[in-house]
């Protein structure tokens, strides 16, 4: 099995994900179960688990999830001070 590094753009929008359901108030089940997958899926996903692309197409559903929810509050993710 090969292992993903998640790339700092990754841990950057997964962070922004985690601050953004406390905001709104949920976890990461509670997303799990809004998409109609396992907890351990979305935590996979938090964690790098998947394929480049999976992982890709998981977040943006979950941040334009989050970005429907919250509206105006909703954080977005900083990613111009990464190290590519």
């Amino acid at each position: 099995m090969v292992k993903y590094v998640a790339s700092p753009e990754h841990k950057e929008r997964v962070l922004t994900i985690k601050a953004n359901l406390a905001r709104l108030g949920e976890s990461p089940t509670d997303l799990g179960k809004h998409f109609g997958v396992s907890a351990s899926n979305v935590y996979d996903t938090f964690k790098g688990r998947y394929g480049e692309k999976i992982l890709i197409e998981a977040i943006h559903k979950y941040e334009r999830y989050l970005k429907d929810m919250l509206g105006a509050r909703y954080i977005e993710p900083y990613l111009k001070d990464l190290n590519k």
